[in-house]
């Protein structure tokens, strides 16, 4: 939608982000139905498949968020433009140690840990939906 209202080089790059996932998805699907062990826990094909699938999340959050960012300073809302540079370089942050983590995780299997990782990775998710509807609601208003 903020394409369409604003074509910036962030948002294009969200947009083939979002596309090399969902094809980079497809081909591991495609190869788990061939090898249905392929994601038990502690072999390096999950390890590298964890990697690779938060890594490109996280370039395709931050494409949205920065593309965002560039339209409300177009609408000349630079206030909260620097609000939103300073929530997304914290979510991005915390999105990190949050990957290293389950990564970490991944190689040591440990309950506690991955469920305390499940609730940090909710709790980012929901972090970042508060974030994009706030964004919703004030392109909302500037563009109707």
């Amino acid at each position: 939608m903020l394409k369409e209202v604003y074509t910036s080089k962030s948002l294009i790059s969200a947009v083939n982000c979002g596309t090399w996932i969902v094809l980079f998805t497809l081909v591991v699907g495609f190869i788990s139905l061939f090898e249905p062990n392929i994601f038990k826990n502690g072999t390096l094909f999950t390890l590298i498949w964890s990697t690779g699938i938060t890594t490109m999340q996280l370039i395709l959050k931050y494409y949205i968020l920065v593309g965002s960012i560039e339209l409300l300073e177009v609408f000349h809302k630079q206030d909260v433009a620097e609000k939103y540079v300073k929530s997304t370089g914290n979510y991005i942050i915390s999105y990190i140690l949050v990957t290293v983590a389950q990564i970490i995780v991944l190689t040591i299997p440990s309950e506690v840990w991955i469920a305390a990782l499940g609730i940090a990775s909710l709790i980012l998710n929901i972090w970042l939906m508060i974030l994009i509807s706030e964004l919703k609601n004030i392109f909302n208003k500037e563009v109707v």
